[in-house]
């Protein structure tokens, strides 16, 4: 039986309270002191990025002020790193730029700028860099009850889950659009097909996997209580994106859209429009140059069948709980965010089925990997937590000014999307539409490497030998395809 006393809310509203309210987490802690991200895991990942901003100047012509913005900047680690390694000529010209709920660190480097607001729209020219930003953005969960109907998860601040009313609207538009999770599978097997890493265990009705319980526990037939401030549907319908975003398949298996959406038992499925607008806010902030996200995500093809949220504390992976008291992430779907983001500078979408093999195919190229047995004590091994975002979404803004369509229908329209490592080189990174690849691929085509040193060097120059061979292992731990090196990179020219 539900409490009635309790505040039920929608996950969005909660964790963007917990997250960034007066006395959030992330106003009020510092991410490294409870996950490592790329940023933390070594300064390769910095010298990749001012190797980008190099790329990106060298492609604008080598403007007279060329902006690097680092939307969800933590503490301002990446921007030190990236200014600690650019040339004096391009960081005499360099605005770096802070996006960051969270008050300015003591003791930052003073020529960054610090601001709790993306820039105004078509104010920047340079690169607008986000890692691990998106996963912060606060969304809504929906998961389907006994009766097959997807309703919305509505929470208490100890965690606990109640449903709320069915997904309708423009969250169900989303939906059909986005999240076809048991696509490929028969109505009456989906909720036990692998999903995401297939190690998912099936939960019972009622309970997520894990046994942690979900939000029908305690109901029969799926006919919970109501929670107060819920009646009959009457909550006030979070922001999403805008009706009519796509039809999408509302006659596969797992997900139908009339009469209502449906799925298998115990299905849950994150609803990412807010994650959309956030990024088209950030591209739209872009006159001329290159947006780029990076974050653990999925794309169509690969929807996890139980959702993705969970929370972190103290390096250790934990129960998500809206009370302030941890971190509260999920995974990104990166191609819906390319959609948005393609409406914004009108070039054409990512296709499914390219993005899929562009954030699956990442196979192991480099001969001769480093090895444990190789690995010098600075070299650190993966966190065992995983690593997740540093900070949180940006100050809710306006409509991005002038977005497009897709282009798809127009033929005068710029070239559509790639998604290779191709797309950081050179003159492609301001021509064409978004590309997605993995952070595997990304950072080796800009120059992080995790191959071992030649054994000759550590008889001519034994310390060079092992100051190469500590390099090369933290170069293995960002491109570990099991680990950092599965991360998406979303990139987005930008030409007005």
């Amino acid at each position: 039986m539900v409490n009635d006393t309790r505040q039920w809310r929608g996950w969005r509203e909660a964790a963007g309270t917990a997250l960034y309210g007066p006395e959030g987490f992330f106003v009020r802690e510092r991410p490294d002191a409870h996950f490592r991200t790329s940023v933390h895991a070594s300064p390769l990942f910095a010298s990749a990025v001012a190797e980008l901003l190099r790329r990106t100047d060298e492609a604008l012509g080598g403007p007279e002020a060329l902006a690097l913005v680092d939307v969800g900047a933590g503490r301002g680690e990446l921007l030190e790193g990236v200014l600690a390694q650019v040339s004096p000529e391009l960081g005499a010209r360099l605005r770096p730029y802070a996006v960051e709920r969270a008050a300015r660190p003591e003791g930052l480097d003073p020529r960054i700028a610090w601001h709790d607001e993306l820039p105004e729209p078509g104010s920047v020219t340079g690169l607008v860099f986000a890692n691990e930003w998106l996963d912060n953005v606060p969304l809504e969960v929906a998961e389907a009850g006994p009766d097959g109907v997807l309703r919305r998860v509505l929470v208490a601040a100890d965690g606990e889950e109640s449903p709320g009313e069915a997904v309708s609207g423009a969250d169900a538009a989303w939906l059909t659009r986005w999240w076809p999770p048991a696509a490929k599978a028969e109505p009456d097997t989906a909720h036990r097909t692998a999903g995401g890493t297939g190690t998912e265990a099936e939960p019972a009705a009622g309970g997520r996997a894990g046994g942690v319980p979900g939000p029908w526990a305690g109901t029969e037939n799926g006919a919970g209580a109501e929670p107060a401030g819920a009646e009959n549907g009457a909550e006030t319908e979070p922001t999403g994106a805008e009706p009519g975003v796509g039809p999408g398949s509302p006659d596969t298996p797992a997900l139908r859209a009339e009469p209502g959406l449906r799925a298998e038992p115990g299905l849950r499925a994150e609803i990412g429009a807010p994650r959309d607008e956030a990024w088209a806010r950030a591209v739209a902030c872009l006159r001329h140059g290159v947006a780029v996200a990076v974050d653990y995500a999925h794309t169509r093809e690969d929807r996890p069948l139980f959702g993705t949220l969970t929370g972190f504390r103290d390096g250790r992976e934990v129960r998500p709980v809206p009370d302030g008291s941890c971190d509260i992430t999920a995974h990104v779907a990166l191609d819906a965010c390319a959609e948005a983001g393609a409406a914004v500078t009108g070039t054409a979408a990512v296709d499914s089925t390219a993005a899929r093999a562009a954030m699956t195919g990442a196979a192991v190229r480099d001969a001769d990997p480093v090895t444990e047995a190789d690995l010098t004590a600075e070299a650190r091994p993966v966190a065992e937590a995983g690593p997740v975002a540093e900070a949180g979404p940006v100050a809710e803004a306006g409509p991005v000014a002038e977005a497009r369509p897709a282009a798809e229908a127009d033929p005068t329209t710029k070239a559509g999307p790639t998604t290779g490592a191709g797309a950081l080189d050179g003159a492609a990174l301001l021509s064409g539409g978004p590309s997605l690849l993995t952070q595997r691929d990304a950072l080796h085509a800009l120059g992080v490497d995790g191959r071992r040193p030649p054994l000759a060097l550590a008889s001519t120059d034994p310390g060079a030998y092992v100051r190469a061979l500590s390099s090369a292992g933290e170069a293995a731990e960002l491109t570990d395809p099991s680990g950092l090196g599965a991360f998406g990179w979303l990139i987005q020219p930008v030409a007005r």
